[in-house]
């Protein structure tokens, strides 16, 4: 009863019944019963469908005795109700903007600190008056005691990027310490919780502002369909796919050669030095350095981009009719188009065949992989992606 109500509502509404952003032409709008009269949904799904006689439906005796408009809106809304709690639809895009805003409060900051010291901030001394405390620790109670003062030594130990390394601890991951090795060759445990938290940092401000673009055009074309909770494990099954194939990867290729010491050599390299008098004078020093091929092992790997290659993949499996605009390209492209394009690319980097430009082609492989097994495993089952088949095997799409 609940679900043959529900299904009524839902072909009685005046908006389309899947509610697709501005970037989409993936719109179904049946008439009146046309749901229930018509194989629009699997059999499955219909048999729950089926009509009922009018006299045995609550709702419609309830429209038929009501002689106010406010009993009529009254019951549109509870039938309303009912319906978003079962297909998670987003009438007026709150949900969407909710986890836009919370992905904006989580990454930007942390961003920000990547970013120190910088070249209009370069590092400078405590201040005389704050000398005295220049190893103090910012403890909670200095905060609370002392919020100037601790405000100020943050800014200062900030811009000498004090803090940096304890960031890049906690927010990036590298295959060497997936191996159980720093940089210098001596044993280190795995810090496991970067697969999740490298997803919120990001390598610049411009890297930022494009992951957030992407999420901005990406949830509102999820979140409608499939929910909130699915949207985020799709993103966060993606970051962590993505971590798993770099790091898997790169132990497979060089995992023997790190073991036996192989993986740094010394390189002389001339640098700028101060001296005890203040003077500044260009000295050779000996540097640690990854030996030749061994680059991607060492390096230390952050943004959102695997999770967001995971939600294009569904976009690009179950809504193939949207169009995507791209900055400097005035034609609007295809969501699958657009997939295999970005596919492609990554493969024939991650082969070697482009320059390296310091893009984890490797990593959005992995996110394109756990975006497939998502959409077979869980959104093709779900009752809106059985209606996403059928509309997209109506137009042409398999």
């Amino acid at each position: 009863m609940l679900r043959q109500s529900l299904f009524r509502a839902a072909v009685r509404r005046t908006n389309p019944l899947l509610f697709a952003s501005p970037n989409t032409a993936l719109l179904l709008d049946p008439p009146k019963n046309a749901l229930l009269r018509s194989p629009l949904l699997p059999h499955s799904i219909r048999a729950y469908a089926r009509p009922l006689p009018l006299r045995r439906s609550p709702n419609v005796a309830r429209r038929k005795d009501a002689n106010s408009e406010e009993a009529i809106q009254a019951i549109e809304e509870k039938e309303r109700e009912s319906m978003n709690e079962l297909f998670n639809v987003d009438l007026d895009g709150k949900k969407s903007r909710t986890l836009l805003i919370l992905f904006t409060m989580l990454a930007l900051p942390v961003t920000i600190l990547f970013q120190f010291p910088t070249r209009t901030l370069p590092p400078v001394p405590d201040p005389p008056e704050l000398q005295h405390l220049s190893h103090t620790p910012l403890t909670a109670r200095m905060w609370l005691t002392s919020p100037l003062t601790s405000l100020q030594l943050f800014s200062f130990r900030l811009r000498r990027a004090e803090y940096l390394e304890t960031i890049r601890r906690h927010f990036s991951f590298s295959p060497l310490n997936y191996m159980g090795y720093d940089r210098e060759g001596n044993r280190e445990p795995w810090r496991w919780w970067t697969w999740g938290t490298y997803m919120f940092a990001h390598g610049s401000i411009l890297h930022f502002g494009g992951c957030f673009f992407a999420m901005s055009s990406i949830l509102p074309l999820l979140t409608p369909q499939y929910g909130v909770v699915h949207t985020l494990g799709l993103f966060a099954a993606g970051g962590v796919g993505a971590a798993a194939a770099t790091c898997i990867t790169e132990s497979i290729r060089h995992g023997q050669e790190i073991r036996e010491g192989k993986g740094t050599q010394l390189v002389t390299k001339r640098l700028k030095v101060a001296t005890s008098t203040g003077q500044t004078i260009e000295k050779d020093v000996q540097l640690l350095s990854p030996a030749p091929g061994m680059e991607k092992v060492f390096s230390t790997n952050i943004g959102s981009s695997g999770g967001l290659m995971a939600m294009l993949t569904v976009i690009a499996i179950a809504m193939p009719a949207t169009n995507w605009g791209l900055i400097f390209i005035p034609v609007r492209i295809p969501a699958r188009a657009l997939f295999a394009g970005l596919v492609t690319w990554d493969t024939v980097s991650a082969l070697g065949w482009f320059p390296d430009l310091g893009i984890g082609h490797v990593g959005h492989l992995g996110g394109d992989v756990v975006g497939m097994l998502a959409y077979m495993l869980v959104f093709r089952k779900l009752p809106i992606g059985r209606m996403l088949t059928y509309v997209r095997k109506q137009q042409g799409f398999r």
